[in-house]
C-alpha cells in the first residue's frame, strides 16, 4: 500500500501538498518546492484530496522542462512567462517584452511571443509526451506519432498557419491529410 504521507507536509494546523522541483528547472520555476494547501487536518482526507493537485504541480514541472528543451530562446522565454505565478506582474512583463521583440524582430514575432507567453496558444507538440504516456502506445507507434506531428508542423509552416494546437481546425487537418499523407 502506498504511503499516506507521500507528497504531504504538515504546515501550521493543516496538511498541504509538497512536490520537489528538480534542480534543472528551479531557475525557471523560481522555487525548490511547490506547495498547495489542502485545508484539512485529517490525514485520510488529505491523502484523498492530494492526487489531482500533485498531478497539476507535476504538470507545471513538466512544462518547465519542455520550455528548457526548446531550440528557440524566445519560445523558451515565452513558456517561462507562462509558468510564472504572479499574474499581474507577469502580464506587464509580457507586454513590455513583446514591445521589445516588435522593435528588434518585427510585429509577427512579437504577436507570436505574446500569444504563447500569455497562454492564448499552445505549441503543437506541447502535450505530445503526456498524450503518448496516457495512450500507452508501443515504441513503433510512438515514433510514427512523433513523425506525423513533425510533418503536420512543417505543413502548417508552409501553409503560413500558426504552429499551435489552437490553429489546427478540422478543415486544416483534412487538407493536411489529403495533401501530405495520401
Amino acid at each position: 500500500m502506498a504511503n499516506q504521507r507521500q507528497y504531504l507536509e504538515w504546515h501550521g494546523q493543516q496538511w498541504r501538498v509538497r512536490v520537489k522541483v528538480p534542480a534543472r528547472v528551479r531557475d525557471l520555476i523560481g522555487r525548490g518546492k511547490l506547495t498547495y494547501p489542502l485545508h484539512t487536518a485529517d490525514l485520510k482526507e488529505a491523502d484523498a484530496r492530494k492526487w489531482p493537485i500533485v498531478s497539476r504541480l507535476k504538470g507545471a514541472i513538466a512544462a518547465a522542462d519542455r520550455a528548457l528543451g526548446t531550440n528557440d530562446p524566445l519560445e523558451a522565454e515565452a513558456l517561462g512567462h507562462r509558468l510564472s505565478s504572479d499574474e499581474e506582474n507577469t502580464q506587464f512583463a509580457i507586454r513590455l517584452r513583446a514591445e521589445q521583440v516588435e522593435e528588434f524582430q518585427g510585429l509577427d514575432r512579437a504577436k507570436a511571443f505574446f500569444a504563447l507567453a500569455s497562454g492564448q496558444v499552445t505549441p503543437l507538440d506541447h502535450h505530445a509526451a503526456a498524450f503518448l504516456r496516457h495512450q500507452g502506445y508501443r515504441l513503433k507507434s510512438e515514433g510514427d506519432f512523433q513523425r506525423v506531428l513533425g510533418w503536420l508542423g512543417d505543413w502548417l509552416r508552409v501553409a503560413r498557419l500558426n504552429v499551435a494546437l489552437e490553429a489546427v481546425r478540422r478543415v486544416d487537418a483534412g487538407k493536411f491529410l489529403s495533401e501530405s499523407l495520401m
